[in-house]
């Protein structure tokens, strides 16, 4: 294969460190089902195609599972009668929608994570050996799909053919179907000489300027390759769609939208160009949208976006991807000229709108009146939809002199939010805009918006929404598989996720909640699908917090089982009950340390989230605490709770415990467990870690190292035990064919030596057989015997969820009632103490710091081991009629700590009669 280009050597040298590491990082491990790539990466609709897969743990594949149902598989068999290891047949279905779906293969070692399956509607090929050179180019017919695969330092070159004016779409789909490739594409005529070039995106718009051949050649844009990065190119006159306007709608509602491209079905030319000066046409649909929004893929950024995918169909074929968001009310367009503040289109809120960051340097200004008081959040979207894009805007209040002159005072710049709620591994920043204002007078207001990076190229495709809403509680959420702690220390890794849990054995995910317009309330989180003797609790995302540890955990009467599960997130929202169903997130490509600036990683949602339970295999570390009940303890308190270890004889090395799942433990001491411990008893200092009163769930981590074998020794030895029956059998058949053909070596008469001869031929074909099965037997029993040998691993272990109840103080405070006092008079309170956790200390009891003149107390001390008194409440002659709202606290300090309970009560003072 001849090398055109040549990587920079420092770079060929990250790269293959990258892959050794990661791919250390996976066998280290107990083993889990990983995909790494399937090829091809799609076929045609009503086709069956043959697809290889590469990837960790896939032992004993037995069927791929897809995200639609449309999509089935069946293994390829070989000459024998066998399956071929990692070939499988893919039935795709005439009536499945083009589009991007996902396949896991399913397993030994459970279901691996997704990878992109892509079904077009265009004829299907696979690049042809060897065109690494221009004179080699494979072949492909307009109207169809070439799979290929990029090698490093190397030019796939591609030739079509074209009549002249002919208009053709070129894409070259890469990220999208999960491939590590960033593709390069250009159009070469018959001479060489370059026609065009993608610019922006793996698209060529190619105009034939003449009948004849042309060549294309596609590369990576770092000349990288191997198996990891595939691509579909295709060359189609399908329309191909560049923006939507509106491009959002109201769910379950048909409305008309104006659809922007090129070779549009009875499309007209519109004003619009693409980045690179090409035309683009116009086309008038109407759009059904439904009233859900669609499993949509994506970056981590677009968590809180709900809507559709639309495509445009042809005779040419159906169009790429377009997505139509859902809006909460009718959409309004810019409206030009709005480019100066003077210009501002006037909207009516709560609205929302829609426009383009286009021409470039374009700023678009619009204005809505408030009144003093009115509350919106005003959000910008751009960038979540995909697009280079940094939205930026300038907010202005606007009022008149007294010469009736307009003033604008600039209130607030608005700028993109840095929260990144999903961690390094899903990291959903974004550079769009979220912001909440408050009207301080009646006024009109004024927003100036425009793009912070104001392409050159400045295509027309940069839409932004603007919403501006009165405050609308909600909250999304997102699913995503807890990483382990890493092998190596001072890192962290990020692996594709895969859900795989052994009997016994404890799988976190977290849950990650994606709060609107200052939502508070706890949400609940229950999984649904979960199949037998496999449970998770009921666990809470906390008031004001953003996630929460899910454990999943399979009992002792859970079976080999795989499939996709629902977390579903419950929660009182504006006085009515909301459900939401959590996406699933994953890593597309595993990192030793994400934590490298240049690490390269990727992530995006799934279609859903995939869990396996071996119930084969027990985990072979197992933490047990001593029931499930909510452990209790004061603020100032100290909590030991007992755990048991629960090892496989193979992982018998010291350990070291820690409790994760709440920020306040994250700097506790982890707990060290002796080489063969079995027990620990965990301490919690409530003091030392500051907490409140409340509820708090939390898990314990450990990571052990141990010997893994992956075949069981009986397992080995029923194979083995097959292949001596089966050289028994060889021996058995080979006699046989002796003695025939001894016997017609002995026969007397042609009759005879005929029957003899039968009986010899049939001898031979049995032996044959039963050499061909002895052949088999041993090959199989000596491969078992290797994949016995135990190989050391290093994994992960989580014990169930532990709750601990933390109350202000060791005792409460019984509610108090106070009669009406009369002015100069005073009265007593019954105090009623309850004394916890064996604390007998005095308590005091007085009220807490107040403002009402002529009312006082004396600070009382309920004695040792007492839980009653009384407290006396004196008003001076002069003390303020009426009721008057008082607290009552009873104190204690202890361990340096002041420990307080409240109960509030009201104090009716009435007037002295005269």
């Amino acid at each position: 294969m001849k090398a055109n280009h040549t990587l920079p050597p420092r770079l060929l040298a990250l790269l293959a460190c990258q892959i050794l590491a990661v791919a250390a990082l996976l066998h280290a491990q107990l083993p889990t089902a990983r995909l790494l790539t399937l090829f091809p990466p799609g076929g045609k609709l009503g086709s069956v195609v043959e697809i290889t897969l590469d990837g960790v743990d896939l032992d004993e594949a037995t069927h791929l599972n897809f995200s639609h149902a449309g999509l089935t598989s069946a293994a390829k068999l070989a000459a024998n009668g066998q399956p071929e290891a990692g070939k499988f047949l893919v039935n795709i279905g005439a009536a499945v929608p083009p589009g991007v779906y996902e396949a896991r293969v399913v397993g030994r070692y459970g279901i691996s994570n997704a990878r992109a399956f892509a079904v077009g509607d265009q004829a299907e090929l696979q690049e042809k050996a060897g065109n690494n050179v221009a004179t080699n180019a494979t072949e492909i017919a307009i109207g169809s799909i070439v799979n290929g695969t990029a090698n490093a330092n190397s030019v796939d070159y591609f030739r079509f053919t074209a009549k002249k004016g002919q208009r053709l779409i070129l894409i070259c789909a890469a990220k999208v179907i999960d491939s590590r490739m960033d593709p390069v594409l250009a159009v070469l005529d018959a001479n060489g000489r370059e026609m065009e070039r993608n610019r922006q995106g793996a698209i060529v718009d190619f105009t034939a300027p003449a009948d004849g051949a042309y060549t294309v050649k596609a590369h990576d844009f770092l000349y990288r390759g191997g198996g990891e990065y595939f691509y579909r190119l295709g060359v189609s006159a399908a329309p191909h769609i560049d923006l939507v306007m509106p491009p959002a709608g109201q769910p379950g509602t048909r409305a008309k939208y104006t659809v922007y491209g090129r070779n549009l079905p009875g499309g007209t030319p519109s004003p619009l160009r693409t980045g690179e000066g090409k035309p683009l046409d116009q086309l008038v649909v109407e759009i059904d949208l439904p009233a859900t929004s669609q499993p949509l893929g994506g970056s981590p950024s677009a968590a809180t976006l709900d809507g559709i995918e639309y495509r445009l169909k042809s005779p040419q074929g159906v169009s790429n991807p377009s997505l139509i968001g859902f809006a909460s009310g009718v959409v309004t367009l810019e409206t030009q000229p709005n480019d100066r503040p003077e210009q501002a289109q006037k909207v009516s809120v709560p609205g929302e709108l829609a426009g383009q960051f286009f021409p470039r340097g374009d700023v678009d200004w619009f204005s809505f009146e408030a009144k003093k008081g009115d509350v919106y959040w005003i959000e910008v979207v751009s960038q979540r939809l995909g697009l280079p894009t940094a939205p930026f805007a300038l907010f202005q209040r606007v009022t008149r002199d007294a010469k009736g002159q307009e003033r604008a005072g600039d209130l607030q710049e608005l700028a993109p939010s840095d929260t990144n709620l999903g961690g390094t591994e899903f990291n959903t920043s974004t550079r769009d805009i979220t912001y909440r204002f408050e009207a301080q007078e009646d006024a009109m207001y004024r927003l100036g918006l425009r793009d912070l990076f104001s392409h050159a190229l400045a295509p027309a495709n940069l839409v932004y929404r603007v919403i501006i809403r009165k405050q609308s509680h909600d909250f999304h959420l997102v699913a995503l598989a807890q990483a382990g702690i890493p092998a190596k220390k001072d890192t962290k890794s990020a692996m594709p996720s895969t859900l795989l849990v052994r009997k016994g054995g404890v799988l976190p995910v977290r849950v990650v909640a994606f709060r609107r317009d200052g939502f508070t309330g706890p949400i609940d989180l229950t999984v649904q699908g979960l199949p037998a003797g496999v449970t998770a609790g009921i666990t809470q995302i906390a008031e004001g917090q953003n996630n929460a540890m899910l454990l999943i955990k399979a009992g002792e009467t859970a079976i080999n089982w795989s499939g996709a599960v629902t977390i579903l997130g419950k929660a009182t929202v504006n006085g009515a009950p909301v459900a939401r169903e959590a996406r699933a997130g994953s890593v597309t490509w595993g990192i030793d340390d994400v934590q490298k600036a240049d690490s390269g990683l990727q992530s995006r949602f799934t279609r859903n989230l995939a869990l396996a339970v071996n119930a084969t295999e027990r985990s072979p570390v197992i933490l047990e605490t001593a029931d499930n009940k909510p452990l209790e303890t004061h603020a100032a308190g100290k909590i030991n709770i007992p755990i048991k270890i629960v090892r496989d004889v193979e992982f018998a090395e010291a350990l070291k415990l820690k409790v994760v799942g709440h920020a306040a433990f994250d700097k506790m001491k982890e707990v060290d467990v002796a080489a063969k411990g079995t027990n620990a008893t965990i301490e919690l200092d409530i003091a030392a870690a500051k907490l409140a009163a409340g509820t708090y769930s939390f898990m314990l981590q450990t990571q052990a190292k141990g010997k893994y074998r992956r075949v069981p020794l009986a397992e080995v030895q029923a194979i083995e035990a097959k292949a001596k029956d089966a050289e028994k059998s060889a021996v058995e058949a080979a006699a046989a064919v002796k003695a025939a053909s001894d016997q017609v070596s002995k026969a007397a008469d042609p009759g005879a030596k005929a029957a003899a001869e039968k009986v010899a031929t049939e001898a031979k074909a049995k032996a044959q057989t039963a050499d061909a099965k002895k052949t088999e037997m041993t090959a199989r029993a000596k491969e078992m015997a290797q994949k016995s040998q135990p190989k050391d691993v290093i994994d992960t272990f989580y014990s169930d969820l532990v709750t601990v109840r933390v109350l202000a103080a060791p005792f409460t405070l019984a509610p108090v009632t106070a009669a009406p006092l009369d002015q100069g008079a005073k009265i007593e309170i019954p105090i009623n103490l309850t004394r916890l956790f064996d604390y007998v200390d005095p308590i005091e009891v007085n009220l807490a710091p107040q403002t009402i003149k002529g009312v006082t107390a004396a600070k009382i001390t309920v004695a040792k081991d007492q839980a009653q008194a009384k407290f006396v409440i004196e008003a001076a002659a002069t003390a303020a009629a009426g009721e008057h709202p008082l607290r009552l606290q009873a104190t204690v300090k202890i361990n340096g700590q002041t420990l307080i309970v409240e109960q509030p009560f009201t104090l009716k003072i009435a007037a002295k009669a005269k």
